[in-house]
């Protein structure tokens, strides 16, 4: 995946996105991450130098801006409390130089932000994928798989950005402490303090916020990886006649979801009410207090002034964005469970094979499995095979993979072979007529998504092709030609053998139009 950087930015960052992204390794140390909220800080904290610039980027925007804000109170006092307006132009450029370096230094943080979530989600899906590709056996479906590695991945990345408005504020805060010290130094202490009262409920009141989010999230992620799973076996539920209970299950999967994201909406909302109230009543109190400060002329006007634009905005949204953060935090930790489980699922598997056998001889071996212990044996046989040293092994499996794209791209990915070789291979798994059906042309046409636009039967000839264009050392296969019809079978046996007949293959398989042209037959 190519991640292109935002464009509009103020420096060059293209160093930190590479056109061909690298591979992180100090974030895919995954025996580091711990529970899901230590792994959700890890990970927000990746790439410590982008880190590090959203942070000073965050609090220097707001100090800033908070210094801009106290320089216009300034402006007020010289125009209308002094004897000298013609000094009025010394704060009159604090405040441009002010909004000129807080939207700088703004933008920064949001550029660095922005391409640390989608280098962090980039990650997340190498590491995933990774570590699927190097598993034997999988037990979990490939909706779920999906969802894990689409949407979950994406809402960790998402705290990247949901942390730099709150980081923002907060150094708005420090700004709005720095300003009001030389005015009062009651209302600088007061201010922190009101904002940490709201800190303090937002915390206090993050559990149910977080319980009904982990399960919404839960919830959805069923219900999507429902959704995949039926539009990838679109075709055999169809023809089981099953349409309508998978939509009875989905519709039931759905209407689940929709229940506990309005569950969710109101928790949420009545917890986030409580928590601007108490805001609101915090920026009241020092709005009164410092216009009984103005009243008693304590305070210049423009310090007043300086007050009313600062302080309310600086308590409610402050409020607002931790309140917010915390939520975007909760919803993060549910999805680093779901990737945290994915990989311990991974982990506990049995990958190791016992090395062993010996090379079948050139020619085909079928394996014969009267029941399912034997079958197993014979997988196990086959496992061993793939260790052999000295020789290029493909264990193809027994499920078919047809891929989005032309005929081409499915038998020769890599784009490498060649159309003869291209052709000999369509030739071998007796797929003239879908080359016909193309326009007589494989490297155009359309296969459609998973090769939809297929029958099953087509499909496995399709995979069968792109097994034997690989041409390698010991080709194994899984019941290769279960959808395929008594005459294309035999063509196909018949072909493989001849193409074949100089490298070993082992097809495992009860049918009898293997066995016909086998060189050697093995039972189990």
């Amino acid at each position: 995946m190519t991640i292109q950087p935002p464009t509009h930015q103020p420096i060059r960052l293209s160093s930190f996105v590479p056109q061909d992204p690298p591979h992180d390794t100090e974030v895919l140390a995954h025996k580091q991450w711990g529970s899901p909220l230590n792994t959700c800080l890890l990970l927000l904290i990746s790439f410590r130098w982008a880190a590090l610039g959203i942070l000073l980027g965050g609090i220097l925007t707001s100090v800033f801006s908070a210094m801009g804000s106290k320089w216009i109170g300034s402006i007020i006092d010289q125009f209308f409390g002094t004897d000298q307006p013609s000094m009025i132009w010394l704060p009159i450029l604090g405040v441009l130089l002010a909004a000129v370096m807080s939207y700088y230094l703004e933008v920064l943080a949001i550029s660095l932000s922005s391409l640390s979530e989608a280098r962090l989600v980039h990650t997340l899906r190498f590491f995933l994928l990774h570590r699927l590709h190097t598993q034997k056996t999988i037990d979990r479906s490939p909706g779920e798989i999906l969802s894990t590695l689409d949407k979950d991945s994406s809402t960790i990345a998402k705290l990247k950005q949901s942390i730099t408005f709150p980081i923002t504020m907060l150094g708005y805060m420090l700004g709005i402490t720095l300003v009001l010290i030389p005015i009062h130094l009651g209302l600088a202490i007061a201010t922190p303090v009101a904002v940490a009262l709201v800190v303090v409920v937002s915390a206090a009141t993050s559990r149910p916020v977080a319980q009904t989010m982990r399960t919404f999230r839960e919830v959805e992620a069923k219900s999507v990886s429902l959704a995949t799973d039926l539009a990838q076996g679109a075709r055999v539920v169809k023809g089981l006649g099953a349409v309508d209970n998978a939509m009875k299950r989905f519709s039931a999967a759905a209407a689940d979801t929709q229940k506990y994201q309005l569950r969710q909406i109101r928790v949420q909302s009545i917890i986030s009410i409580l928590r601007q109230i108490v805001g609101v009543i915090g920026a009241i109190f020092l709005v009164v207090w410092a216009s009984y400060l103005g009243m008693n002329q304590e305070i210049s006007t423009g310090d007043l002034l300086t007050v009313y634009m600062i302080v309310p905005p600086g308590i409610l949204v402050t409020g607002m964005s931790l309140s917010n953060t915390i939520n975007s935090l909760a919803l993060a930790v549910a999805s680093a469970e779901r990737i945290i489980a994915l990989d311990q699922g991974l982990n506990t598997q049995d990958t190791t094979i016992t090395t062993g056998g010996q090379a079948p001889p050139p020619g085909i071996s079928v394996w014969r499995a009267k029941d399912s212990d034997a079958q197993r044996r014979a997988h196990e046989a086959a496992d061993r095979l793939t260790q052999l040293p000295n020789m290029t092994v493909i264990r193809a499996p027994h499920a078919v993979h047809v891929f989005e794209g032309t005929l081409a791209d499915n038998v020769d990915p890599t784009g490498t072979l060649g159309e003869e070789r291209l052709r000999e291979a369509l030739t071998v798994a007796s797929c003239e007529d879908i080359v016909t059906r193309l326009g007589h042309d494989p490297y155009s046409g359309q296969l459609g998504e998973a090769g939809f636009n297929l029958s099953g039967g087509q499909r496995q000839r399709v995979a069968l092709a792109r097994l034997v264009a690989a041409n390698p050392d010991l080709l194994i296969l899984d019941d290769p030609t279960t959808g395929l019809d008594a005459i294309t079978l035999d063509n196909v046996c018949q072909a493989i053998k001849e193409y074949r007949g100089h490298l070993s293959t082992v097809v495992i398989s009860n049918s009898r139009a293997w066995s016909a042209i086998a060189d050697e037959i093995k039972e189990f």
